[in-house]
């Protein structure tokens, strides 16, 4: 039930778990199969900002497509939560059952769960739960209610909340500050820690344009640090993702 690489289940005892808040929702609509009429679903919109210290860097981005660890949480039971869970952003998952993947034919002849799943990068099941929880990494230049290719999916007509600022790169000028670079469909879980893998960020040098890229190797609090008799000293330190 589990789509995702290096996952480890934990119970945790304690309940002081801080509960995110997240920036915006979308409504949409699932069409049922079996009676020709909708139900709505509330999917929640958790925005991933960086916010690192910035020496002699010019600007740091995401790798296109590169994986992403998160740890995440039942919204319901915050006891129940995944630690570093990894998303494969190459891999969108599509719900065979997906009303725009039916022929006639078969719909006409078969049985249908009573909704569709909208594409996802991951996807979970919690325990006692009737239906998977997923993940959809939103692209830079999409917003969550513009997306297509949902399979099932009908916009709805109800008036959306205007959707968030995602930037393409952190610069110079960010140095100190967070910045939201990924933006995360959620339905029936809760992001709540980003953990870097050392793939997924580009970094490019202010004084010589070198881009650092391959395996870089962060310390545990988030420092990355490199020399070069050209350009002295590029680093990039306090790095933190914080999950809103």
């Amino acid at each position: 039930s589990l789509n995702g690489k290096n996952v480890n289940q934990h119970q945790n005892n304690t309940s002081t778990v801080s509960t995110l808040n997240p920036i915006y929702c979308t409504s949409q609509s699932i069409l049922l199969v079996e009676t020709s009429k909708y139900v709505t679903c509330t999917m929640v919109v958790y925005i991933l900002s960086i916010q690192a210290d910035l020496e002699n860097v010019d600007s740091i981005r995401f790798q296109p497509n590169a994986d992403l660890c998160l740890s995440v949480r039942n919204p319901l039971d915050p006891n129940e939560y995944r630690e570093k869970i990894v998303i494969d952003r190459r891999e969108l998952e599509t719900d065979p059952l997906a009303v725009d993947h039916l022929s006639p034919r078969h719909l006409q002849n078969h049985a249908h769960p009573k909704h569709a799943e909208a594409p996802c990068h991951f996807a979970l099941k919690w325990d006692g739960a009737t239906a998977r929880s997923t993940i959809r990494v939103l692209e830079q230049s999409s917003s969550a209610t513009d997306q297509e290719g949902s399979g099932s999916f009908k916009k709805s007509k109800k008036k959306q909340q205007p959707s968030p600022t995602i930037a393409s790169t952190i610069t110079a000028r960010d140095s100190g500050r967070p910045v939201r670079l990924l933006a995360l469909d959620c339905q029936g879980i809760e992001p709540y820690a980003f953990h870097l893998l050392g793939s997924e960020l580009v970094i490019t040098n202010k004084s010589a344009g070198t881009v650092f890229d391959t395996n870089l190797t962060w310390s545990e609090a988030g420092d990355w640090t490199t020399y070069d008799e050209f350009s002295g000293t590029t680093s990039v330190t306090n790095l933190q993702g914080v999950l809103t």
